[in-house]
């Protein structure tokens, strides 16, 4: 399945615009393209599996008719936001084949630079994602030699990474942002005091269910069907006596105001475009022209 999301990916180039550091917008050409491969559209499609006598998503993944349009939307929005063209903590309940999800979206938001969804910035965990340190700190768990302060050094990166999903992420992290990790991830950067992974796996579990689980602005997206039913004694909104909400924070919850992307911004930088000043990125002075590139 993934295989087949990254052949749609090869079909939509980004569109070259260096003057935006927004949202790559051929991501809604590749967005279209998934949509068409749902059953919903394209009920006797075999582009999911070569077993002839699974003609269907749901029929492929043994799951009830009644699932079907369920878990086509979910299908669709794993992959982000059309209309946005953002990516945030939502879309990373996707556990199956999970790091390989990882690594397909990482391609995405690389390629058609896709805003981060309700972002906290530097105070926050990370831009996009959640689960790659919940399940990678479990993952280190018990180990003999890497210790939560071991993200700072960069032999041990480079040596481990490719096995252990929280250092993977950490490299990743590191490569596209330009200052060091207690600049950009302070939050990261303060919990790699902590002396042992099983603390650093606790208090991540307990950060999930607080910022993801139970954050309304996130869940908000999922919905209620076959998969993840209503409870009983659950009655449909009243909105008639609902207030609007209003951000009163800086942290710009899902879905505010528009972020750019922190590997936009790098991929401008890199092409001398823009300039880091403080850590802020500005316009680099054209000396000759005396204008802005």
């Amino acid at each position: 399945m993934l295989d087949q999301i990254n052949i749609l990916i090869d079909k939509h180039p980004p569109i070259q615009n260096m003057q935006s550091r927004f949202g790559n917008h051929a991501f809604r050409e590749f967005y279209d393209d998934v949509e068409k491969v749902t059953i919903q559209i394209y009920p006797n499609s075999y582009i999911f599996t070569t077993d002839q006598s699974a003609k269907t998503i749901h029929g492929w993944l043994s799951l009830p008719e009644n699932a079907v349009a369920e878990i086509s939307k979910y299908f669709t929005s794993a992959w982000g936001n059309r209309q946005r063209v953002d990516y945030g903590n939502g879309k990373a309940l996707v556990i199956q084949v999970f790091y390989r999800y990882i690594l397909t979206m990482r391609r995405i938001q690389t390629l058609y630079w896709l805003e981060p969804a309700g972002s906290h910035g530097a105070w926050g965990l990370d831009d996009y994602h959640f689960l790659p340190f919940l399940f990678g700190s479990a993952q280190l768990v018990g180990h003999k030699y890497i210790r939560p302060r071991s993200i700072h050094d960069n032999d041990i990166l480079e040596a481990f990474a490719n096995d252990f999903m929280y250092l993977d992420y950490i490299r990743f992290i590191n490569s596209i942002k330009t200052v060091s990790l207690r600049w950009h991830s302070p939050m990261l950067d303060d919990i790699s005091s902590v002396k042992q992974w099983k603390n650093v796996n606790t208090g991540m579990l307990k950060m999930y269910k607080a910022e993801v689980l139970n954050n309304f602005a996130i869940m908000q997206h999922y919905l209620f069907g076959q998969l993840i039913p209503a409870i009983d004694g659950m009655n449909q909104c009243d909105h008639s006596e609902m207030e609007p909400i209003k951000c009163n924070n800086a942290w710009g919850d899902c879905c505010g105001i528009r972020i750019p992307s922190m590997i936009s911004a790098a991929s401008i930088s890199q092409k001398d475009t823009l300039r880091v000043v403080n850590g802020v990125f500005r316009p680099e002075l054209d000396i000759s022209t005396n204008t802005t590139k």
